[in-house]
């Protein structure tokens, strides 16, 4: 006998857009007495491997479905499209931070470090950065602006009363747009075939970039803050060997966070170099490595 399930998956060419990828391939569990959908987060999503996403009806037990599609809202990851990003790579207007590597480094390494990382555009601030957060699976976390002035290559502090520093879902009034950040450059993973191979994690995407330039034999990644020094950012180069170099001034703290990953399997170094020498707090190595290179 052939056992009939109660729930099962829709079946036809109907599609809707997934709770975790976005993408319009997204099938809905419906309920065979009546044929009513279970709800607007229980199905499957049929990119198994891009996304995998598959909130079974079983999962449902001695829960309200409302209850679980609040819980899904708020734990489940949010993606941009690959349109959203492309649109502000292709922009015509002038980006501030890659005007200020312009002026420092040859035109050809400009244009191959903004491929690299997907640097974009908006005009929300006037030419300001967008640095997108990219994982192995290119899937898009975020894009984070940053204004910066386009001779000294510094962060704008206030702009306009506001902060300089904000998010493209928030710009763009995206709703429900879950954030879970990843490390920037966590795509270059993807280029990595020798688990000896050394990644350089520092705390600000401008660092990431210029030491791409200049350091070329080392994958850079940036945390995007001190305090994304931990594993749920670090999780995914586990397997690789890091090197980490904190701002003046955090040593100490990701020296601590640095053992206690290490006893779980990590292979992290933290360098002191910036500890060493004499400069403000809150100085990250990009800032003196071109103060040298200018001198």
């Amino acid at each position: 006998m052939i056992k009939k399930y109660k729930f099962t998956l829709e079946k036809g060419s109907e599609k809707f857009i997934c709770p975790k990828c976005k993408m319009k391939r997204f099938v809905k569990y419906i309920n065979q007495d009546n044929g009513d959908y279970l709800g607007d987060s229980i199905g499957r999503c049929d990119r198994e491997t891009n996304c995998g996403y598959h909130f079974k009806p079983n999962q449902l037990i001695n829960c309200e479905i409302i209850n679980i599609e609040a819980t899904i809202k708020t734990t489940i990851s949010s993606y941009h499209t690959d349109s959203e990003l492309e649109i502000l790579y292709n922009s015509n207007e002038e980006n501030n931070f890659l005007l200020f590597l312009e002026s420092l480094f040859d035109y050809n390494k400009i244009e191959r470090i903004k491929k690299i990382f997907k640097i974009s555009t908006s005009s929300f601030f006037h030419g300001s950065t967008v640095f997108w957060q990219i994982d192995e699976k290119n899937l898009i976390h975020a894009g984070k602006l940053i204004y910066y002035s386009k001779t000294t290559g510094r962060r704008y502090k206030t702009f306009e009363n506001t902060s300089p520093v904000s998010w493209i879902h928030k710009i763009n009034k995206i709703k429900d747009f879950n954030l879970n950040q990843c490390l920037f450059g966590l795509h270059q993973l993807q280029n990595i075939n020798n688990l000896t191979q050394i990644i350089g994690i520092v705390e600000s995407e401008k660092t990431a970039v210029i030491l791409t330039i200049m350091y070329p034999d080392y994958y850079w990644m940036a945390t995007g803050g001190k305090q994304n020094f931990k594993e749920s950012m670090l999780k995914p180069i586990k397997d690789y060997q890091i090197v980490a170099y904190p701002d003046k001034g955090e040593f100490k703290d990701w020296v601590k966070k640095a053992k206690s990953l290490n006893q779980l399997g990590y292979k992290i170094e933290v360098n002191d170099w910036l500890e060493t020498i004499d400069y403000d707090t809150g100085t990250d190595l990009a800032d003196v490595i071109l103060e040298l290179k200018n001198d």
